[in-house]
């Protein structure tokens, strides 16, 4: 390491600023500055060694003490100083970038006695304030004989210092006047596009013919280009997005109206084509205001000549960069090769890639982590956890966000919100000024879910925290971040029971999501449309749905989603009536889940159940019922709709099995007499037609009340005619017709487009109303049924009258 100088004099000024080494304090015109330590580590050691350029790695141990720091962290350390000097990446007046080795200082620096502070400086270089101040004016003639002499000092005459005052003078405001001329005709930086008008990087147009080998690069360098930007504090479109919105787009567009479709800021669009002197990368773009720039840079590296490309637009924006560094140039390309087949969705391909290639020993960090989202993709939760676990003990403090983000997103999935909300905590706990705003983003994202999904939820927290995320994406232009807040704003929704709401933000964040090419969460948006949908008993809409998701299928890696899909397919097909259909499908349910997904095979027999009972197989319902329950995890055995508890009850009345003894049957009526619990509907209705098929018609009645009192309140359709289903009929078998009226009148509404709700009307008219008016509600049951069974008692009621 070269010889280094320290700071042995009281004060140092350049410029408005005094450096005070022994106060460890930088002024600006006699004020004290707040710094951060490390930003005046970083002036301080470049000033002492201001006699020769300091190299990368000298400055990092100095201000770090230690040498595991990222180009990316020593860049945003100097663009810190280089802002609070009002320097830039473009005039380098204080602090002048020296390509691939490191800084220098080289503003002109003057000792300066601290008690003489307050006298202000006679020259002040107009370059290092952030905007040139108009200078006096100046007088035709110089006032020579105004004057006075100055005291002898040595040899010099006083006539002679009078001279060497007034050329220092006139030299002083010509140099003024030069720099004010020059700050007028160099153009000044160009302007960046910020917020939500981020920077939109295409995929590199490969020129020539060129190898498989190389196809990497269309979406590799478009990933390196992007992440170079993004390091210097540039907002750039998401890859995924990016892609996105380029879909259907020829690579020629025009670019004013790529920019207009996209609604960004700034146009990036590059070129590589392989040469004799290596690969030259040409771009062009359209910037905030309409102008037209271009760019180009060569080496005989691929990955090099995108970093210079990248640096040469930083340079134009007048933004600082970190050099190319050469020894990292094999490792990045491989990297980029990776994160291209990821992009693709390749998952095996980009996993191969990682695993063996032996150039990125000097990447592990980012090569374990990339991995680890490999794992997270393929819904390989656990790999994913443990691997990104060990990767935060070698994580440096600009590394860990990314990490412990995905960790709490795997945590997440995995459904372990308390340990998840620990890593978003932790992310949050440490931002600061130079924390990614995406990375703070997710975070609160994060946290703000598990706050929604925690036993005790505080709701309002929780949707403030998916506010201020919302915020942060879309200021730094992430519009895939956007989607994912809004589909999360409708899980919010849900938990507050306003499920037509929840439905818009699904809705929304699905037609985002389908532009932007997300199937991960295309996937999971649309399952949780599908739910919504059958609860509100739009089941045409749910089914449409569903096909809509299922055309993502060949895209669909995670065995859990793909299983869950042809779930919720079966939901809406006997919602329809299509039990044919239906019963084909059941084959899709026999996947392989693993034990923490034990819900989804629960589920998978629970449709098998309901299945069987609308084909009339009692003895088939009953055992799959059953194979349901005893499946069903222990924190989840009291489901909010416990559709296999109910056929198992409906099935064991059918088949003359009426013991209070049955251990099913005990577990439910224990925890329904419990005056403490706090149970669903379904699980009371359940109970009462227990008790009803037994005698008990009082303690049944009791039991569907407080079922409907619950299902009123909560306001959700499936749960209010499910009550009215069991509820409505009994009363009129107890022949208390106007309580029955009221009941199923309730329903009426959903009669149109959901088959129960126009049994229920069919069954009440039958009651009420003439010969004409019960054809026509026998009519439209019939239209609903689909391949399901219509009750024995209305069929033989229409027979009866057309005989």
């Amino acid at each position: 390491m070269p010889e280094t100088t320290t700071i042995d004099i009281a004060a140092l000024r350049f410029g408005a600023f005094v450096l005070d080494g022994a106060a460890r304090e930088l002024r600006r015109d006699g004020a004290s500055l707040v710094v951060p330590r490390r930003v005046y580590d970083c002036i301080e050691y470049l000033v002492a060694n201001r006699q020769r350029a300091v190299g990368r790695d000298e400055l990092v141990e100095h201000v770090w003490g230690r040498a595991n720091v990222s180009d990316v962290q020593l860049g945003q350390i100097v663009v810190q100083a280089r802002r609070l000097l009002g320097d830039d990446g473009r005039a380098q007046a204080c602090v002048r970038t020296v390509p691939g080795y490191g800084y220098r200082w080289v503003a002109p620096v003057e000792p300066v006695d601290a008690q003489a502070e307050s006298v202000p400086a006679t020259t002040v270089p107009a370059l290092f304030v952030p905007a040139i101040a108009q200078p006096e004016p100046v007088p035709a003639t110089l006032p020579l004989d105004d004057i006075g002499d100055a005291p002898a000092s040595g040899d010099a005459s006083p006539r002679a210092l009078h001279w060497t005052s007034v050329v220092t003078a006139v030299v002083a405001v010509l140099l003024a006047l030069l720099v004010m001329v020059a700050a007028r005709y160099v153009p000044p930086p160009r302007e960046l596009p910020a917020g939500a008008n981020p920077v939109l990087v295409t995929p590199i147009e490969i020129g020539g013919d060129v190898g498989a080998d190389n196809r990497w690069m269309r979406l590799g360098l478009m990933d390196l280009i992007g992440e170079r930007l993004r390091a210097a504090g540039v907002a750039v479109v998401p890859n995924e997005s990016a892609l996105a919105l380029l879909r259907g787009m020829s690579a020629d567009a025009d670019l004013v109206a790529l920019k207009r479709r996209a609604r960004v800021g700034m146009v990036v669009r590059a070129r590589a084509e392989s040469g004799p002197d290596g690969w030259r990368l040409s771009a062009e773009g359209l910037a905030a205001d309409d102008t037209r720039f271009e760019f180009a840079a060569t080496d005989r590296d691929a990955v090099r000549a995108a970093q210079h490309l990248a640096h040469r637009l930083l340079d134009d924006f007048g933004r600082d960069h970190g050099g190319v560094d050469a020894r990292e140039s094999q490792a990045r390309q491989v990297l980029q090769r990776a994160q291209a087949a990821i992009l693709g969705n390749d998952l095996d391909a980009a996993r191969d890639i990682l695993a063996t290639a032996p150039q990125l020993a000097s990447l592990e960090p980012q090569r374990r982590y990339r991995l680890a989202e490999i794992d997270f993709r393929a819904g390989r939760l656990a790999e994913a956890d443990t691997a990104l676990t060990a990767l935060l003990a070698d994580a440096d403090a600009a590394f860990r966000p990314t990490v412990l983000n995905l960790r709490g997103a795997v945590r997440v999935r995995n459904e372990q919100y308390a340990l998840a909300r620990v890593d978003f905590q932790a992310v949050i706990d440490a931002a600061g000024d130079a924390t990614d705003p995406v990375d703070l983003g997710k975070a609160l994202m994060g946290r703000g879910i598990t706050i929604l999904f925690s036993e005790a939820p505080e709701r309002t927290a929780g949707v403030a925290d998916l506010g201020r995320a919302r915020t942060l994406f879309d200021n730094a232009g992430d519009r895939l971040a956007v989607a994912r807040v809004d589909a999360n704003l409708g899980a919010a929704e849900v938990l507050h029971g306003r499920h037509a709401n929840a439905l818009a933000h699904y809705a929304a964040a699905a037609q985002r999501f389908e532009e932007l090419g997300a199937v991960n969460e295309s996937i999971t948006n649309l399952s949780n449309m599908i739910d919504c949908q059958r609860k509100l008993l739009r089941w045409h809409d749910a089914l449409a749905t569903s096909e809509r998701a299922r055309a993502l299928l060949p895209r669909v890696v995670d065995p859990k989603w793909r299983l869950d899909l042809a779930q919720r397919h079966i939901e809406a097909l006997l919602g329809v009536g299509r039990l044919g259909d239906a019963l084909a499908l059941l084959p899709e349910l026999d996947l392989p889940v693993e034990p923490r997904h034990a819900f989804l095979a629960s589920r998978g027999r629970e449709l098998r159940a309901e299945l069987a009972w609308e084909l009339g197989d009692v003895a088939a319902a009953l055992d799959f019922a059953r194979a349901a329950l005893a499946q069903r995890p222990a924190h989840d055995f009291w489901h909010d709709e416990e559709l296999a508890l109910g056929i198992y009850v409906r099935a064991a009345i059918a088949r003359g099995l009426r013991d209070d003894a049955d251990p099913i049957v005990a577990a439910l009526a224990a925890r329904v007499r419990d005056p403490a619990a706090d149970i669903e509907p379904r699980l009371r209705i359940a109970y009462a037609e227990w008790a009803y098929a037994l005698g008990r018609r009082n303690e049944a009645l009791e039991q569907l009340r407080i079922a409907q009192a619950h299902a009123e309140a909560r306001g959700v359709p499936i749960d209010v005619v499910a009550v009215a289903a069991s509820l409505g009929p009994m009363l009129l078998r107890e022949g208390r017709v106007d309580e029955s009226a009221a009941v199923i009148g309730r329903v009426a509404v959903w009669a149109d487009h959901d088959f129960t709700s126009a049994v229920l009307q069919a069954r009440l008219v039958r009651q009420h109303a003439g010969a004409d008016r019960g054809d026509a509600a026998l009519e439209r049951v019939r239209a609903l049924a689909g391949e399901r069974r219509i009750p024995a008692e209305l069929v033989a009621r229409s027979l009866t009258r057309a005989e």
